[in-house]
């Protein structure tokens, strides 16, 4: 298929006080749902304001670009029939074309002469918690998916670090993915059963997760984390080669705060996420839907329970709040 001159506009409008959504992971799936649908209904997608949340920034806001993460013109949708370039328009034709404005649920109209060119799918300020792609109708969406290509900066980032790792061990490297930090802060409030599983993600589960896999003591390890304590790694780096981003000036430049500069913790992230493309054996910490992935710390069963066990907490807590105030309102016989 082939994209026509129509162009598809995803718009959030962000609640009160709020104006960075999310993460990069968060914002890419976005894209990925913005791009299906412009392909699977012929039009060019507007390619949206990237704007990244600083809590996984070390609290630092900055001016954030696609560019500096992805190489779109190398990047590619793909199904089973081929590959196919990303449906990107060059620029937003904006006020110069009329525009039709649809809600999320909404499907999209035949691209014709009697339609708006511009089509903008708003997202209102109760939906951009939840992911466009469970809002968008899905018979909408085409079934070719994206596969993004890193920046040329990130590429180079990440050269030295895989031909050192290769360099240690001829036989490849295992990498481990470790979210920590946020998951642990933001979950544990919850209480119950759905707290966040912590100790799955702790050096001696993690180094035996490996030996299950067959990578025993003695293998090379690159290990990405959002733990802070510098220490925490030290069980592992007794039994494996470790090797993490603070071994590499370079990399540790990313983050630092020196000389007045502003960190990219997510540039961070993305060249770690290259170096492991060439691991032997690639773990994240829970099911990411990555095709590159080879297998993960939290299974897919574990994680769909501790979820469901987490949102049922969390409505429990919301309706018993909402029972409180409802007492507290004049006239509802409260104190």
């Amino acid at each position: 298929m082939t994209c026509g001159s129509g162009y598809l506009v995803y718009e959030e409008v962000m609640p009160r006080g709020l104006t960075h959504p999310r993460g990069l992971k968060h914002a890419l799936g976005n894209l990925i749902c913005l791009l299906r649908e412009a392909r699977a209904s012929g039009r060019l997608a507007v390619l949206p304001r990237l704007r990244l949340h600083p809590y996984h920034n070390f609290g630092v806001d900055r001016e954030w670009r696609w560019d500096t993460y992805f190489d779109f013109e190398r990047s590619v949708l793909a199904d089973a029939q081929g590959e196919y370039p990303l449906p990107l328009a060059d620029r937003d034709p904006g006020a110069d074309v009329t525009s039709l404005v649809l809600d999320p649920g909404d499907p999209l109209p035949l691209q014709d002469a009697t339609n708006p060119p511009r089509i903008i799918r708003r997202f209102s300020e109760s939906d951009t918690a939840m992911p466009f792609h469970r809002q968008v109708p899905p018979e909408g969406l085409s079934g070719a998916m994206p596969r993004f290509a890193s920046s040329a900066n990130v590429v180079a980032l990440a050269a030295p670090v895989v031909k050192h790792l290769a360099a240690l061990d001829e036989g490849g490297f295992v990498a481990v993915h470790v979210r920590r930090r946020d998951r642990i802060q933001k979950w544990l409030p919850a209480g119950g059963a759905g707290t966040y599983p912590s100790w799955m993600t702790e050096p001696e589960s993690i180094r035996d997760h490996l030996h299950a896999c067959g990578y025993g003591d003695g293998s090379t390890l690159f290990l990405a984390s959002d733990e802070p304590r510098a220490n925490f790694w030290d069980p592992l780096a007794k039994h494996y080669r470790l090797v993490r981003y603070v071994d590499f000036p370079e990399l540790a430049r990313l983050v630092s705060r020196r000389d007045g500069s502003l960190p990219d913790n997510y540039l961070l992230f993305q060249v770690e996420q290259e170096v492991m493309k060439s691991a032997r054996l690639w773990i994240e910490t829970r099911p990411v839907g990555n095709r590159l992935v080879h297998g993960t710390l939290i299974s897919d069963e574990i994680w769909r329970k501790i979820n469901n066990s987490r949102r049922r907490r969390w409505a429990f807590l919301l309706r018993r709040g909402l029972r409180r105030l409802s007492r507290l309102r004049p006239g509802s016989g409260g104190r």
